[in-house]
């Protein structure tokens, strides 16, 4: 029988701005459903005026059948309607679905990582719409449900890790962000390499965080510093320099050492 992925794409999002202007990394949503109706997440026709005439005869067929225990396709469905709307940027619509999706998966008692999934995509589009108090219980039970799940050793739980320590940051609670990725960078560059995309999107955050931090010091912005150089160096190496996250990396370095500067200065 058809399951949910889980696998995470990439938010359709643009880099996300820090209260105080700071780059950062976008968040990864979780996959969806990929079998059973033709449909895919991204790079599809689902967010193209054409792909979404002929997208939702075939939803609203599986949406309109009876919720059982065997409404693979009907969860489907939701689950490819829902992130459909994500990719259109239609967040507000989007939401409803989700939330839907979610409280039917509980209902129906689907397995712990299916549950993930949901609650993960469901956490993401909080976020896009700015409910972060909302985003935050649920990214928490993703982290930990996927560490429980897999252990720190493994691609979903750093990733999920990376996410909810960036939510933390816009919550300004930068010492529980900062925490969480020193426990889970040094994981990653063992586990996934210092190439891994992974890898540096935690890197990324790690810095974005201690750059921040209301507490920081002169030490804290030259760790962001060298860590952001060391980041950005490996991202041009392995991705370009056009890639968004290079150039991501590039403007919070820029950043990283005018803070240091004036720090610096300020210090004379």
């Amino acid at each position: 029988m058809s399951s949910i992925s889980d696998g995470f794409d990439e938010l359709a999002l643009p880099r996300r701005k820090s209260p105080a202007g700071w780059t950062l990394p976008p968040l990864r949503r979780s996959g969806v459903l990929r079998s059973g109706l033709g449909l895919s997440p991204r790079g599809s026709a689902t967010g193209s005026r054409a792909g979404q005439k002929s997208f939702r005869p075939c939803w609203k067929t599986y949406l309109c059948r009876p919720e059982t225990d065997k409404s693979l396709a009907r969860i489907m469905a939701m689950s490819a309607l829902g992130n459909g709307l994500s990719d259109a940027q239609r967040h507000e619509d989007a939401l409803p679905v989700k939330e839907a999706e979610l409280a039917m998966l509980r209902r129906l008692g689907v397995s712990a990582r299916n549950l993930l999934v949901a609650q993960a995509n469901l956490a993401t589009t909080y976020k896009a719409l700015g409910q972060l108090d909302e985003a935050e219980p649920l990214l928490r039970e993703v982290h930990f449900g996927y560490l429980r799940l897999n252990g720190l050793e493994h691609e979903h739980t750093l990733q999920t890790a990376n996410n909810y320590a960036s939510l933390l940051f816009d919550l300004n609670r930068f010492e529980e962000a900062k925490t969480l990725l020193r426990k889970a960078m040094p994981v990653a560059r063992r586990f996934l390499g210092d190439s891994h995309q992974d890898t540096l999107r935690i890197r990324w955050t790690y810095a974005a965080v201690i750059a921040l931090d209301a507490t920081r010091g002169i030490d804290d912005l030259r760790e962001a510093v060298t860590t952001l150089e060391d980041t950005e160096r490996i991202a041009r190496r392995v991705l370009g320099g056009a890639n968004p996250m290079t150039v991501g990396i590039e403007g919070s370095l820029k950043e990283a050492r005018d803070a240091l500067r004036a720090c610096e200065i300020s210090n004379v």
